[in-house]
C-alpha cells in the first residue's frame, strides 16, 4: 500500500469525528440561542409571579408605615392640643397686661412721679414678655414676630410720652399723654396679634 493511501485512510475518520464536532457544536449553540430568545414559559410566568408579588408587598409596606405615621400624628396632636391651648390662652392674657391701660392700672400710683412710672411699666412688660416666652413653641412664626412688635411698640410709645417731661412731675402727666397715644393708634400692633392668635386657635378644631 502507497504512503499517500496509508495517509488518506488515517486522516479520513479524523476529518469525520472532527466535523461530527463541529456540527453537534452548531446544534446545541442554536438550542441555547432559541432558549434564549424564547425563554420557557413557565419562567416567564414564575417571573411575572414575582414581579406582582414583590410590587403588592412594597404597596402594603407603603400603606402600613402610612398608617403608623398617622396614628403617630394623631397620638402627637392629642398629646400636644391641651399645651397648645393653654398657650394660646397664655399668649392671650400676655397681649392683656401689656395693653398700655393695663399697665397704667396695675403700676400707676398718684404717689408717684413720671420716672418711677415709666419704670414700673417698663419692667412690668418686660417681665410679662419674659415670663412667657417660652410659649412661642406653639405658634406659629408669623403670629410670635406680631407678639414681638406689639411688646417693643408699647414700650415705644411709654418711651416717647416720657420724653419732654419732668421725670419728678407727677404721674398722671405721663398716664394722660399715654392715653392721648393710644388713642391716636389706628390699629395697635396688640390688636393685630390678638387678632392672630384667634385665628390660629381656630385652627386647631
Amino acid at each position: 500500500m502507497s504512503t499517500l493511501l496509508q495517509i488518506v485512510l488515517i486522516t479520513i475518520p479524523a476529518l469525520l469525528v472532527l466535523a461530527t464536532a463541529v456540527w453537534l457544536l452548531h446544534l446545541m449553540s442554536t438550542k441555547m440561542l432559541n432558549q434564549i430568545s424564547r425563554p420557557d414559559p413557565a419562567i416567564e410566568i414564575n417571573a411575572k409571579v414575582a414581579l406582582q408579588t414583590a410590587s403588592a408587598l412594597k404597596a402594603w409596606l407603603e400603606l402600613e408605615a402610612q398608617k403608623a405615621k398617622s396614628g403617630m400624628q394623631a397620638e402627637y396632636s392629642r398629646v400636644t392640643l391641651p399645651l397648645r391651648l393653654q398657650a394660646y390662652e397664655r399668649l392671650i392674657l400676655l397681649l392683656e397686661r401689656i395693653n398700655l391701660t393695663s399697665v397704667m392700672m396695675r403700676c400707676g400710683d398718684s404717689a408717684q412721679n413720671v420716672a418711677q412710672l415709666e419704670a414700673g411699666m417698663l419692667q412690668s412688660i418686660r417681665d410679662e414678655f419674659e415670663h412667657n416666652i417660652t410659649q412661642q413653641l406653639f405658634v406659629s412664626k408669623e403670629t410670635w414676630n406680631l407678639i414681638r412688635v406689639a411688646r417693643e411698640e408699647a414700650i415705644a410709645l411709654i418711651k416717647k410720652a416720657s420724653t419732654g417731661l419732668a421725670s419728678d412731675a407727677p404721674s398722671t402727666d405721663l398716664m394722660i399723654k399715654l392715653i392721648e397715644a393710644q388713642n391716636n393708634l389706628t390699629v395697635s400692633s396688640t390688636e393685630q396679634a390678638l387678632n392672630a392668635l384667634r385665628e390660629e386657635a381656630k385652627l386647631l378644631f
